[in-house]
């Protein structure tokens, strides 16, 4: 089983229900923590001073919030609502971008005449 590519469904059943050994079950467990699936969310939305700046740094060069929410291992809607309470703070909306293929770099938009 590819633990990256499955289910929270499948994920929770192997953590909770299968017969398998340990280390697949703490494997399952690991990777919903990783997600950012918690029941508990308040524990998803706490960012320090350093997690915000990145964020706001990775937003404004172009970065799609899915990108984002892997590198910080949450959520992509936790990342979407953080971003929203900075925008209430001050952040501003980016411009529209065009992307390259990887989906990282935002190019300028070409002049219409």
């Amino acid at each position: 089983m590819n633990i990256q590519r499955a289910k929270k469904r499948e994920l929770l059943q192997v953590a909770l229900h299968e017969e398998c050994d340990l280390a697949m079950k703490y494997a399952a467990a690991r990777e919903l923590q990783r997600r950012g699936k918690s029941r508990f969310p308040e524990t998803v939305q706490r960012y320090d001073d350093r997690e915000k700046r990145i964020i706001a740094d990775l937003y404004m060069k172009g970065y799609r919030l899915r990108d984002i929410a892997r590198r910080f291992g949450r959520s992509k809607q936790a990342i979407k609502d953080k971003l929203q309470e900075m925008h209430r703070e001050g952040l501003p909306f980016r411009t529209i971008a065009m992307w390259t293929r990887s989906g990282y770099e935002p190019r300028q938009r070409a002049a219409v005449k």
